[in-house]
């Protein structure tokens, strides 16, 4: 009887491409092994442990391995989300003076974050969530 199995560990725990995936086999009765790797470098491996596979793009990226011997054959996927890179920045203008009370616009031009928390120290609202 063949197992498929397999345990991942993010590099550095950085899930923001690109993402390096070290991948250790753990399957039990195998002769042969296969593994696909979707947007991952390389792609493709018949290397019982594939070592460290590198994905350049965010997004659900699916890994497979079959492994198989002359009486049986097993498959398991597993899909991994990965973050896009983060590039943070804004623009702050003061709307009326520079004297205190001031009034501030702030643009955010930050690209590829999905949620954000800006802090105004000694500002009103002094955090706000987004």
């Amino acid at each position: 009887m063949v197992t498929a199995n397999y345990n991942y560990v993010i590099v550095d725990h950085n899930f923001t491409v690109p993402v390096r995936v070290d991948f250790a086999n753990s399957s039990k009765g195998a002769e042969h092994h296969r593994w696909t790797f979707e947007g991952g470098t390389p792609a493709l491996s018949t290397k019982k442990d594939p070592g460290i596979i590198t994905f350049c793009n965010a997004g659900a990226h699916r890994v497979t391995l079959e492994v198989w011997n002359d009486d049986d054959r097993q498959i398991k996927t597993t899909t991994l989300q990965l973050d896009s890179a983060v590039s943070t920045g804004f623009d702050a203008r003061v709307r009326i003076n520079n004297f205190a009370p001031a009034q501030v616009q702030i643009a955010n031009k930050t690209i590829g974050a999905t949620s954000y928390q800006w802090t105004f120290e000694g500002g009103d609202p002094s955090i706000k969530y987004c």
